[in-house]
């Protein structure tokens, strides 16, 4: 190595001598006018004016000038004092013609080439030459002239010479080579050269292509200029660019920082991803793959993993994917920066985290233009009224405990549908039917999808579905459809059968309601007119107030044991001012019977006792015409039968029933649900239907169908939460416990509700749903712990303690949740103490200032009720969690302030502060 750098030493010494006594003409600075704007100079691609150094290294820079100066070509000038760069071919105007002569034989001296030319070659010395085809050395090949350029140092008449500062090579050289290529530029003394683009039109942009061909770092500033005289100097007169300085860096001084995505096994991520940014910032467009690299370790494989990154022209960065993604485990991964064999930035540290979604669920917002439904309570779905533009969904990812999953996970949401939307937007981004969006967790483990459009209308549709790390049970989907406002005339005293009994002579009062979609009422003019027929005659004309109008009719009795007819018809003011049918909702036709209200009979058709599973999901009462919340649609119990007369047996049509019972009881009856007690309609032939659930457990509850004066009871039972339910264990034991005593240790298994959870068939523990108690510490257990727990949800034993035990106990219960991987377990403890309970005597009350606030504490009063006088204003804790407590209450610094504590009531103290 030491040789080689003083030949060429000596060998760039040797040319730059004989460069100086050839020539002298050529400028060493720019100059100009000052204004620079008229001429521009700039990378042709990317902003950066640095790339890596190496033989047949390039870098292109484009000019342009305004197009009101037409005289003269643009030309380069290029201080390169050097002498180490070179214009290559493909830059405009410069030609590397062959120069028609061929090399006899060739050595290398000090660095120094000589060529061996026949006379007439026409090479000249400062002359920039490309080498076509490798000179060849047989011993060895590492002394090859390489392909290139290079400068003439000296075009002596039958010997040519330049510099490639390569080791000696006298004999064993190829006599026949390919001729030379002869440029039309040539160095001057000064190192520096100009080139002529031959293009005076601002039509045409001209490229200055510079190449190295050496790995040492050198920075060249380059000017181009309107060379309005031909003089190939840059005048006073003429307009100029800004110089730019073009830099061609050595690999080891390049500096990098990196940064990574984050990973999580199993997760849409399959490989890690990783990112450089370059210091200086090299302009990747003018490099070639494998210039920088990134080198990745894994946990569990010893082999570096080396890549070549890829410069993106967009963010400007250089990135790469690991390619050992069979490699990469939960643990500890790493991940640097390199230019050849050189690091060149800092090791970065991967933490990679096992995947933790394993549900998700969409929310969309309901409001006037929104009416969402969930299905399967993972998905959502909206009917959106026609021409809204912007909607929302907010997709929430849980781990197998329903935590939420932490922030920064990734989500994958695909463009499933896209049907009539235009220029549909997400989080901004234009999408089209099946584009996927890489979107990440917020700390409430969401994302949140904002979709905008340009147009909707009646029957457009969007479906949006999102994947959280890779598990495929976590993914939900939000669906929006649109459709025009749509108006129904209903009836809200019942759901569905349009009959109703009413005692003779009596009224009736309908209450209606016209709403769309969304329960949004209808507005504008429209009017009823009810048409009464039957037992009773008349036509009148209802107004609507806010969509809403209450219509009453008399039984007249004009004929016994007549019906009534009323006919409901909508009607809306029409463009020639009278009302009309057109664009109002559908009339409807009911049917009023007066009859006795008394004598009646109800029947049930189940039986005595019903029994269903607890519910494992939210109940929600109301009427899902009135409302766009959400309404349980049935339960899993249903109780039907007959009102009917209790002489006759004829069924009683139109009759009204209420079903109730314990209030935990949800009661469906068509569109309609109520907690407790529900009221509906029998139908025509008297027969009524409703379902009854429940999230409580409960045996043998009871519930009375009533009918005017008939009365029946059944009974419900809805049985201990099912085992893959449990989704709470706790643990019950005293904090001391005296020796000489038995204790009494109790787990306890629950739903999400609260109920008891049984986890076994009563002889065998369910799959994946066990419960494994485990206690440490001083006394016997009695018998065995079971990993059953029974029907209260519970496992209990007992410890019988001697008189001389003593130190700690501890109580471990764990519930395997569901699941046979061990990251879902619920895991709770309780540590005992065996021995006496500590008193607590010393008692004190104390106050202090620190950065604004006013300190209060309270010492040995667990469990007592603490309150005080803070600056005139009152605060309490109704119960101090320990012996120790300290209250806090921000006044600001600087006052001065009096504070007074009381314990249950009595006054302890009155403290005067200047708060600090």
């Amino acid at each position: 190595m030491t040789k080689n750098m003083t030949r060429k030493s000596i060998a760039l010494g040797a040319a730059l001598a004989l460069v100086v006594t050839g020539f002298a003409g050529l400028p060493a600075n720019a100059a100009g006018l000052a204004d620079t704007s008229f001429v521009s100079l700039a990378p042709s691609a990317g902003t950066e004016y640095s790339v890596l150094a190496g033989a047949n290294k390039t870098f292109t820079l484009r000019a342009n000038e305004a197009s009101t100066l037409t005289t003269g070509n643009v030309s380069f000038l290029v201080e390169d004092s050097t002498s180490s760069t070179f214009p290559a071919a493909g830059s405009t105007g410069v030609t590397y013609a062959d120069a028609g002569t061929v090399v006899s034989s060739w050595t290398r001296t000090n660095g120094v080439v000589s060529l061996t030319m026949p006379s007439g070659h026409g090479l000249t010395t400062g002359e920039i030459i490309a080498v076509e085809t490798a000179l060849t050395s047989t011993t060895p090949a590492s002394k090859d002239v390489a392909i290139g350029y290079y400068t003439v140092v000296s075009g002596g008449a039958t010997v040519v010479t330049f510099v490639d500062g390569g080791d000696d090579v006298s004999v064993g050289a190829n006599a026949a080579v390919t001729a030379l290529g002869q440029s039309n530029i040539v160095r001057a003394a000064s190192g520096n050269f100009v080139v002529n683009s031959g293009i005076s039109t601002s039509a045409t942009s001209e490229d200055l292509i510079l190449a190295v061909m050496g790995t040492t770092t050198v920075s060249v500033p380059v000017t181009a200029w309107k060379d309005a005289n031909g003089s190939g100097v840059i005048d006073s007169t003429e307009y100029a660019s800004p110089v730019r300085t073009v830099q061609f860096i050595k690999g080891s001084e390049v500096t990098a920082v990196v940064s990574a995505d984050s990973y999580i096994v199993g997760a849409l991520n399959t490989t890690a991803v990783g990112y450089a940014v370059t210091t200086p910032a090299l302009n990747g467009n003018f490099m070639s793959t494998g210039d920088v690299e990134l080198r990745f370790t894994h946990q569990g494989s010893a082999v570096n993993n080396d890549v070549n990154a890829v410069f993106n022209t967009t963010s400007r960065k250089w990135s790469v994917a690991s390619d050992a993604a069979g490699n990469i485990a939960a643990g500890t991964h790493t991940v640097a920066a390199r230019i050849g064999t050189t690091a060149v930035s800092p090791v970065l540290t991967l933490t990679v985290v096992a995947a933790k979604a394993a549900d998700g669920l969409t929310a969309i917002t309901q409001d006037v233009n929104n009416n969402v439904a969930i299905s399967g309570a993972d998905d959502a779905t909206s009917t959106v009224r026609a021409s809204t533009l912007a909607v929302s969904a907010t997709m929430s990812f849980v781990d197998a405990l329903e935590a939420v999953v932490p922030a920064g996970r990734p989500v994958k949401v695909t463009v499933t549908t896209l049907t009539s939307v235009s220029t549909a937007k997400v989080n901004g981004t234009a999408v089209a039917q099946g584009d996927v969006l890489d979107l990440v967790t917020d700390a409430n483990g969401s994302i949140v999808a904002n979709v905008t459009a340009t147009a909707a209308g009646n029957g457009a549709a969007l479906v949006l579905t999102g994947v959280a790390e890779g598990v495929a049970g976590s993914s939900t989907v939000a669906t929006f459809n649109w459709a025009t406002a749509a108006y129904t005339l209903y009836d809200l005293n019942n759901t569905a059968d349009l009959q109703r009994s009413i005692a003779k002579g009596s009224a009736y009062t309908f209450n209606f309601a016209a709403l769309d979609q969304w329960a949004q009422a209808l507005s504008g003019d429209y009017r009823l007119k009810v048409a009464v027929s039957g037992n009773s005659v008349s036509e009148s004309y209802t107004a609507f107030s806010a969509g809403s109008a209450s219509v009453t009719v008399a039984d007249a009795q004009l004929a016994d044991g007549g019906d009534i007819t009323v006919v409901v018809t909508p009607q809306k003011l029409q463009a020639d001012a009278t009302y009309g049918t057109t664009g109002a909702p559908v009339a409807v036709t009911y049917v009023l019977k007066p009859s006795v209200q008394t004598g009646a009979a109800v029947s049930v058709t189940q039986g005595a006792t019903q029994t269903a599973a607890v519910g494992t999901v939210a109940l929600a009462a109301g009427d899902t015409r009135t409302t766009q919340s959400a309404v349980t649609a049935s339960g899993p119990i249903t109780i039907s039968g007959v009102v009917s007369s209790s002489v006759t047996a004829v069924a009683r049509a139109g009759a009204m029933v209420t079903v109730s019972g314990d209030s935990s009881l949800l009661f469906v009856n068509g569109t309609k649900a109520a907690f407790g007690s529900l009221s509906f309609y029998a139908s025509a032939t008297g027969t009524y239907s409703v379902t009854v659930a429940s999230t409580k457990s409960q045996v043998d509850s009871v519930v009375t169908v009533s009918s005017q004066d008939a009365s029946k009871t059944t009974k419900v039972t809805f049985g201990v939460a099912i085992a893959t339910a449990g989704k709470a264990i706790t643990v019950t034991a005293p904090d001391y416990v005296a020796p000489g005593s038995t204790m009494v240790v109790s787990v306890k298994l629950t739903d999400k509700f609260g109920n008891a959870v049984k986890n076994n068939n009563g002889s065998v523990v369910a799959t994946d749903n066990a419960v494994t108690v485990t206690y440490t510490g001083p006394g016997l257990i009695v018998g065995n712990i079971s990993n059953m727990t029974d029907a209260n949800g519970e496992i209990t034993f007992r410890v019988l303690l001697g008189t001389n035990d003593t130190g700690s106990a501890s109580v471990s219960a764990v519930f395997q949740n569901n699941t046979s991987a061990t990251t879902d377990d619920i895991t709770v403890s309780k540590t005992v103490t065996v021995g006496a309970a500590p008193v607590v005597s010393d008692t004190k009350v104390n106050a202090g200032s620190f950065k604004g606030f006013v300190a209060l504490y309270a010492k040995g009063y667990k469990g007592s009720k603490m309150s005080a006088i803070v600056a005139g204003k009152w605060l309490k804790v109704d119960s101090l969690a320990s012996d120790f407590e300290r209250v806090v209450r921000y006044t600001g610094a600087g006052y001065d302030i009096v504070a007074t504590i009381y314990i249950d009531g009595v006054k302890m103290k009155t403290f005067n502060l200047t708060t600090k």
